[in-house]
């Protein structure tokens, strides 16, 4: 069914009352954008984000209703879906009506409609985003929406969990070409062609704690995902949000990664040591052993990365370490914990040779168990060979350090959040 007169009839339970300057407030940090005969939005009113402030879409709003233009509003969840059950026709008005009663109409008309932006909420459990994209990409298609121009305004975290499942990607690391290239394998990039440029409010902003770099991992996604549908996409912070006093449809949350530990490049690690309170991860490329096996690729080039932690023990008798090799995630979790554990060892007797005494090292085997784990996953399963690649690693540190305390009592676990 088309809803024709829909503003003043069934979206009329929600008008506010109001005056021709009572309407009128300042719009600050609205997009500029050329005036529009059409609106769509996108809104993410569900768990596990905070709540958007839509009057930055105002006067693209108010636009589209001076126009007597067409607008929809798409409510992004498990199963995104169309307020109001259709797009909205603004009505039609008499042509000798005046201009102050004119605008009396279309400020009303804004007003509805943005309230009925707040008020739709999420239905179904989970989040997905594609697919709320592919339906505002098929109504900005649709005959309806033919004539002039239309503004297109995305509201959301833009944390997707159906399908295109965020919480299992290791977001800081992600391969968004590798994402597009498995989403044009199945005809899943939302034809956006014809459109100008897509206004994308509030992405990151979940109501828990998540890095920056995963933040950026988001936006790479969609920024390639959108520009593969043949649109722009602009990124806006809006400062304002707060959370929903109300009670949604569970959202799985993006597990936090560990922000503390950085990857030394083979340059940095040439550097002296000079303190080992907090994990010094060694890489594939800086200490690589042969596939599958707990031999050293280039044992110089161990012995030489190895050697500053050498000095720095020998300089520091009092100093016990913990070694603690990971593993990308393939074979079982015991093939892992074995490989890993036998892998510490190696390094260990390493160290012996150096001159270490083998009471002052600790080792234990991770596999991909650990909250060093970063998710090696490609979209379709497969072993995404760069985080694979840093996932292979040898990590140190003292062994009276609040890390190495929780790794060894077992309570450092992938996909959980540690300061």
């Amino acid at each position: 069914m088309k809803v024709k007169g829909l503003i003043a009839s069934a979206i009329g339970a929600l008008a506010i009352g109001c005056t021709l300057t009572g309407c009128e407030t300042e719009i600050l940090n609205t997009v500029s954008a050329e005036e529009s005969n059409n609106f769509i939005a996108i809104v993410g009113n569900h768990a596990g984000s905070l709540k958007p402030t839509y009057s930055t879409s105002k006067n693209a709003v108010m636009d589209a209703c001076k126009a007597e233009g067409t607008v929809a509003v798409i409510v992004a969840d498990g199963e995104p879906y169309l307020a109001t059950g259709n797009y909205i026709d603004i009505p039609k008005q008499q042509n000798n009506l005046s201009s102050s009663k004119l605008k009396q109409i279309y400020t009303s008309q804004t007003e509805q409609i943005m309230t009925l932006m707040e008020s739709s909420y999420a239905k179904t459990e989970e989040v997905d985003l594609l697919k709320a994209i592919d339906l505002c990409a098929r109504e900005a298609q649709s005959s309806q929406f033919e004539d002039g121009k239309t503004e297109i305004y995305i509201y959301d975290a833009g944390v997707s969990t159906v399908y295109l499942n965020m919480t299992m990607m290791d977001l800081e690391y992600i391969d968004a070409d590798s994402v597009v290239a498995t989403l044009k394998d199945k005809n899943m990039i939302p034809d956006l062609s014809g459109l100008d440029t897509i206004h994308w409010f509030n992405i990151g902003d979940v109501d828990y704690q998540i890095s920056n770099g995963q933040i950026e991992g988001i936006k790479k996604i969609w920024r390639a995902i959108i520009e593969a549908g043949g649109c722009k996409v602009e990124f806006y912070t809006d400062p304002s949000t707060t959370e929903f006093d109300v009670e949604l449809p569970h959202v799985s949350e993006i597990p936090y990664t560990v922000d503390s530990v950085e990857f030394k490049t083979e340059k940095e690690t040439s550097k002296e040591v000079e303190e080992i309170e907090n994990p010094i991860v060694f890489t594939e490329s800086e200490i690589g052993f042969e596939p599958g096996a707990v031999t050293f690729i280039d044992k110089i080039q161990a012995t030489e990365t190895l050697s500053a932690v050498t000095d720095f023990l020998n300089e520091n008798e009092d100093i016990n370490i913990l070694i603690a090799a990971t593993t990308a995630d393939w074979g079982t979790t015991e093939y892992q914990s074995k490989l890993s554990a036998d892998r510490a060892m190696t390094v260990k007797n390493q160290f012996v040779k150096a001159g270490i005494d083998e009471s002052r090292i600790t080792t234990i085997g991770l596999g991909s168990t650990s909250g060093f784990y970063k998710y090696d996953k490609n979209i379709d399963g497969s072993l995404n060979d760069e985080i694979a690649s840093r996932n292979r690693s040898i990590v140190i540190m003292d062994v009276t350090s609040d890390r190495a305390t929780q790794i060894l009592a077992g309570k450092f676990k992938r996909g959980e959040m540690y300061e």
